[in-house]
């Protein structure tokens, strides 16, 4: 009995320590911490599977942002137990699957909403950037809205309208969409793959950080007491692709978020990105 009693104490002081030292970015999202807990991810088509596992592994996340997600793939999250809001952007692209932009989450939706952006392309090529939004009910944040988004790639190239202009004209929709949800009292997450650089013109729409947008992003810290338009590479070829972005309100743009590349659930192509932001009490 002595040994028994040794070896229960002994799990408690563990689970005890465990839980006083465990940090924002591991602790599980509840329904009265004021965070918000959100998994992006581009799959190029190759399923849900990578974000799902994260989820999981982190735990209790709030959403999973989707780009690339083939229609056959929803069936998959929701045998999982997810609620999923999915459009679609290509008809038959990469792997012979309509592909698009999804929010799935195991809360449940209130209000969802696409927006379409911009349309490139005839036929097989035809491409149709939107804009995915779904308020969430139950993540312990009053008024939460998740919004994701694919923009158009083209890097930059010489003819008219290059991919930069086309970044431009759907970065100028999403942030009317996304500035008159904040001033609606919203608090918004926008994720997505946005096919540029953080310190690009187009991204200067969200960016509070030395743009003109009302956005803190998860990965902006440069030090210990400044904010900068840099982060961390979110893909196998270096480049810096994939945001997620929260409403600023509210948020400290220090310690409030944080936003983190996973590699080791996707290393080719988008890594798995993982957020978190906390809000403020609402006055």
């Amino acid at each position: 009995m002595s040994q028994l009693r040794a070896l229960l104490l002994c799990t408690l002081l563990v689970l005890t320590a465990s839980a006083v030292t465990a940090s924002p970015t591991s602790a599980v999202a509840g329904t009265s911490d004021r965070m918000i807990q959100v998994i992006q991810h581009n799959t190029d088509a190759l399923g849900p599977g990578p974000a799902m596992q994260a989820a999981a592994d982190w735990g209790n996340v709030d959403a999973i942002t989707f780009q690339e997600l083939c229609k056959k793939h929803i069936v998959d999250l929701t045998n999982a137990g997810y609620n999923v809001h999915w459009s679609q952007m290509r008809d038959r692209g990469a792997h012979g699957c309509r592909k698009g932009n999804a929010i799935a989450s195991t809360r449940a939706f209130g209000a969802t909403k696409v927006y379409t952006l911009l349309t490139r392309g005839k036929d097989e090529q035809k491409r149709i950037f939107k804009l995915l939004c779904a308020d969430l009910r139950g993540t312990g944040v009053a008024r939460t809205t998740v919004c994701t988004s694919h923009f158009p790639l083209d890097y930059n190239g010489k003819a008219a309208p290059t991919g930069e202009q086309n970044r431009i004209k759907v970065a100028n929709k999403i942030r009317g969409i996304v500035n008159a949800k904040i001033t609606a009292g919203r608090r918004v997450v926008l994720t997505g793959d946005f096919n540029d650089n953080p310190k690009s013109r187009p991204l200067d729409r969200f960016y509070k950080a030395n743009g003109d947008g009302r956005f803190w992003e998860g990965d902006q810290r440069c030090g210990k007491t400044r904010v900068c338009r840099d982060m961390a590479v979110t893909t196998d070829n270096q480049r810096k692709l994939d945001y997620f972005f929260a409403s600023s309100p509210g948020v400290s743009k220090l310690k409030g978020m944080s936003k983190l590349a996973v590699p080791a659930y996707d290393p080719k192509g988008h890594y798995v990105i993982r957020g978190w932001v906390k809000f403020a009490r609402l006055g």
